[in-house]
């Protein structure tokens, strides 16, 4: 059975949904088998939940996990990992 596209992705579109929703949310990076076209149709979903660098600095002073596990709205897992900007500014840039 195909799996739906990131265009057509119902869970994907929630998420989204929610990030454009939240004024501390700088975006979404999706990982895993799903990024990389090779998702099953019970892949979970591996993403980074980019922070503006103020809301990630209260949420790790707040005590609370920079790492989430949802269920969707489909029963497939989502594994979130709360990310700033900052961060992703010191990664390395990869091309090719």
């Amino acid at each position: 059975m195909p799996v739906a596209s990131a265009d057509h992705d119902n869970v994907i579109a929630a998420l989204i949904q929610e990030a454009a929703a939240d004024s501390e949310t700088v975006g979404l990076i999706l990982s895993g088998s799903r990024a990389a076209g090779q998702a099953t149709p019970e892949s979970d979903y591996d993403l980074y939940w980019v922070l503006s660098d103020a809301a990630y600095e209260r949420r790790q002073a707040s005590g609370a996990s920079l790492r989430a596990k949802r269920e969707s709205a489909d029963h497939l897992p989502v594994d979130l990992v709360y990310v700033c900007q900052r961060d992703l500014d010191r990664l390395p840039i990869v091309l090719g």
